[in-house]
């Protein structure tokens, strides 16, 4: 017999049956239930970027956001129940995953554009014709 007292067994078996039912007891959603989710979340999100109210944008966007909700799912939905409220994971994703990445689009942006008006400037590039022999003989083989 263990020097354990016996009010502290009684309340570690109660912690661990409480955890136990928890456990057991976890709502888990089910793959359609995300893919619902996401796909309305999406969905809203191409509403207030494209900011057009047309029978013909709305449908493009909601088959599309659809298509990216089948693959990515996961992304909003991953372990809803247990790291907070939809809400709340709503609102880390478009105030903290969507900002940067517009920063860094916009970053790659400015890069590019630099990078191209360097050249335009510099001149550094050297285009020419570059002569090949080949065994094809019909224009389009050639051409391609």
């Amino acid at each position: 017999m263990s020097k354990m007292h016996f009010y502290l067994r009684e309340r570690i078996d109660r912690i661990k049956t409480k955890i136990e039912t928890e456990l057991k007891y976890k709502k888990v959603l089910t793959r359609t239930q995300k893919i619902i989710i996401t796909w309305l979340v999406l969905f809203l999100y191409w509403i207030i970027l494209s900011a057009k109210f047309e029978i013909f944008s709305m449908v493009i966007g909601l088959g599309l956001s659809f298509i990216v909700s089948i693959f990515t799912y996961d992304l909003i939905t991953k372990d809803i129940r247990s790291r907070g409220h939809i809400i709340e994971r709503i609102l880390n994703f478009v105030l903290l995953y969507v900002p940067e990445l517009i920063f860094i689009y916009l970053f790659r942006l400015i890069e590019a554009n630099v990078n191209v008006a360097k050249h335009v400037i510099f001149m550094d590039i050297k285009p020419g014709i570059v002569k090949i022999k080949t065994d094809l003989r019909s224009d389009t083989g050639v051409t391609a």
